[in-house]
């Protein structure tokens, strides 16, 4: 008993000192890669400090982030980078990532194919040039992983979520992508690219529904 008593001790030792641990997120005043971060630190009770800065303010900041690259977390005096590995973090410490190893499978999966889609866009200085690629990449290479993503969506049934029956972080990243879309913040591609995929885009409107999310929006509007 007294083994136990002691183990319990230091958990709970373990937990405090986590839970007071000097976190800062740097990322644009915006939704984007940093928005599931927010989100899930917040869900968790985890205090840290939202570092938000203007694209023009960027161009000073950038040579000072590691990488030159933002989202950026700051844990302890140490920089971390990498959008995907910082959400998972989150994700750990707030109880939004899969216990399930099957389920935490999936749930990588879909942060890496976000990840490809949005890395993998064309980019070009001349804007028809730019138009014609992203348009060969809508039909063609993002219409493959996006449909996988609907596929997923569908396999989810009315009540689940994309990596299973739990509400994770890969949520909170498909529907800010949807989002990404129907807002029309992807340059060159139709807001209604999405509609394609109609289990998609009712999981995404589930997602905005669900109690963090909404809490989040609330927390924000005040």
């Amino acid at each position: 008993e007294r083994s136990a008593a002691c183990q319990v001790a230091k958990l709970v030792c373990v937990l405090k000192v986590a839970s007071m641990s000097n976190i800062t997120l740097k990322y644009f005043d915006g939704g984007g890669r940093g928005e599931a971060i927010r989100i899930a630190l917040w869900h968790g009770g985890i205090q840290f400090t939202d570092e938000r800065f203007t694209y023009d303010q960027w161009k000073e900041i950038k040579p000072t982030i590691p990488g030159g690259a933002v989202p950026v977390l700051e844990v302890d005096g140490k920089t971390f980078t990498q959008s995907a590995a910082l959400l998972r973090y989150a994700g750990r410490r707030s109880g939004l990532y899969p216990e399930d190893l099957v389920e935490a499978m999936r749930c990588d999966e879909v942060l890496d194919i976000v990840s490809e889609v949005l890395t993998k866009t064309p980019q070009d200085a001349d804007v028809e040039v730019k138009k014609a690629k992203r348009a060969e990449y809508a039909a063609g290479p993002m219409k493959g992983k996006m449909g996988l993503l609907g596929s997923y969506a569908e396999q989810s049934g009315p009540d689940g979520f994309i990596a299973g029956k739990s509400f994770t972080i890969a949520d909170l990243v498909l529907e800010s992508t949807v989002g990404m879309f129907e807002s029309g913040n992807f340059d060159h591609v139709a807001s209604d690219y999405c509609e394609q995929w109609p289990a998609l885009v009712a999981l995404a409107k589930r997602i905005r529904a669900h109690d963090i999310v909404a809490k989040w929006a609330a927390s924000k509007a005040k």
